[in-house]
C-alpha cells in the first residue's frame, strides 16, 4: 500500500508561513536538532500521467537486454552482495 506524504497546515503570519511564501523563488531549509529538511513548492502530482500497466506492457515488448546466462550471473552477484550486507565488517 502506497502512503502519501503527511500534510501539515501552516498558519499565515507565522515565521514558517512567511518562509513558505518565499518558497516559489527558492527551496526552504528547515533545521531541527541539527537535521536539515529541504522544502520546495509542490505544484501538483509528480507523475500525473503515470500508467503502471502501460509501463509493464512496454517492458514486455522491449527487446531482451540480457541473455539468460547474463541474467543468472547478475542475480548471483546481487545475492552475494546481500549476504555480505551493506555495513562495514566489525573490526577484529
Amino acid at each position: 500500500m502506497v502512503v502519501g506524504p503527511k500534510r501539515i497546515r501552516v498558519e499565515d503570519g507565522t515565521d514558517l508561513g512567511r518562509a513558505l511564501d518565499e518558497s516559489d523563488k527558492t527551496p526552504v531549509e528547515l533545521e531541527k536538532d541539527g537535521v536539515v529538511f529541504l522544502v520546495r513548492r509542490h505544484d501538483g502530482d509528480a507523475l500525473p500521467s503515470y500508467d503502471a500497466e502501460a509501463v509493464r506492457a512496454t517492458l514486455r515488448k522491449a527487446p531482451k537486454l540480457l541473455t539468460p546466462e547474463e541474467a543468472e550471473t547478475l542475480k548471483a552477484e546481487v545475492y552475494r552482495a546481500r549476504e555480505r550486507g551493506t555495513r562495514p565488517a566489525e573490526p577484529s
